[in-house]
């Protein structure tokens, strides 16, 4: 593909792919709480997105 672009990923993309999938897992349950699951999210991602580790 003599057009493609590779795009970079998040530094730390491991972790950030783990934090997302141990936060969502309350998400799967019949009486989830959406809102929150997602807002809690949102949280602890956010030092990873800003470049913590």
């Amino acid at each position: 593909m003599k057009d493609a672009v590779t795009k970079p990923t998040h530094a730390n993309f491991a972790k950030l792919e783990d934090t997302v999938r141990a936060q969502l897992d309350p998400m799967w349950t019949a009486d989830a709480d959406v809102k929150k699951v997602l807002t809690d999210t949102c949280s602890a991602i956010g030092p990873l997105l800003d470049g913590g580790k």
